[in-house]
């Protein structure tokens, strides 16, 4: 059974018990960091570094940076605003 199958898909559920969590903070295994900070900081320290390869499509730090926010403007455009929740489908890939 998977994680997903086991548990609520509840944003709102965590996935670690807080106690744990802590600890791990506590013991240097985890930081206080979502994924937007690491690619934040990837971008700020190697923007030309390659970030992203996908079939043909290779993106730099930099360029994943520019396509994120255009696609954050795009979604402010259609009304998105911040807590909101958005759904991402992408096709699977090799």
């Amino acid at each position: 059974m998977s994680l997903f199958e086991s548990r609520p898909l509840d944003p709102d559920v965590p996935v670690i018990d807080r106690r744990r969590a802590e600890a791990y903070l506590a013991a240097g295994l985890w930081r206080d960091e979502g994924v937007a900070d690491l690619l934040r900081a990837a971008r700020l320290r190697h923007p030309d570094r390659l970030a992203v390869v996908s079939g043909t499509t290779r993106l730099t730090h930099g360029e994943l940076h520019t396509a994120v926010t255009v696609a954050g403007r795009r979604l402010e455009g259609l009304g998105v605003r911040a807590g909101d929740r958005v759904v991402v489908q992408l096709p699977n890939c090799a």
